[in-house]
């Protein structure tokens, strides 16, 4: 009996990790609504046949800045390959370039307009989209993007 309940605790907490909802499954990198830190839009449709990363974060939030180090570590490390990265927040962009000059980081930063519409109940919360836009990973939660593990994974992604 014992043996049981743990196999099915187990079994439930898998099921919880990394994987998207069905909510979030349907969503499309078409349906994020992003800008630049100076209102202009950032279309990612025009990233077709790029595996797009998207960090949704906020500067109040620890784990977020906690896992940023190693989200820009990864970008590194994959630097030339077909990927595109972006932290997105709803904050004010005054508020985000702040953030950006106090960390001494430069690029990547956007806003998200429809980030209630998205279906995400946390953060941080990373969405990456295959070539087509299609939603092919989801997680809520800090991670460790530069382990190695985590960079096989995300290297997969983007030669699928």
């Amino acid at each position: 009996m014992i043996r049981s309940l743990f196999f099915i605790s187990l079994v439930v907490l898998a099921g919880c990790s990394s994987q998207k909802s069905e909510e979030q499954s349907a969503i499309l990198a078409s349906q994020i609504k992003l800008t630049d830190l100076e209102g202009k839009k950032v279309d990612l449709t025009e990233l077709a046949g790029k595996t797009i990363f998207v960090n949704f974060w906020a500067t109040w939030c620890k784990p977020c800045i906690q896992e940023m180090p190693s989200i820009i570590a990864l970008r590194e490390q994959l630097a030339g390959q077909n990927i595109e990265f972006y932290f997105a927040s709803d904050e004010e962009a005054d508020k985000v370039k702040k953030f950006m000059k106090s960390r001494r980081m430069s690029s990547g930063f956007v806003q998200v307009k429809n980030l209630e519409s998205l279906g995400i109940q946390a953060l941080p919360t990373t969405f990456i989209f295959d070539g087509d836009g299609n939603l092919v990973f989801s997680e809520a939660g800090l991670r460790k993007w530069d382990e190695p593990s985590t960079v096989e994974m995300v290297t997969e992604l983007i030669n699928e």
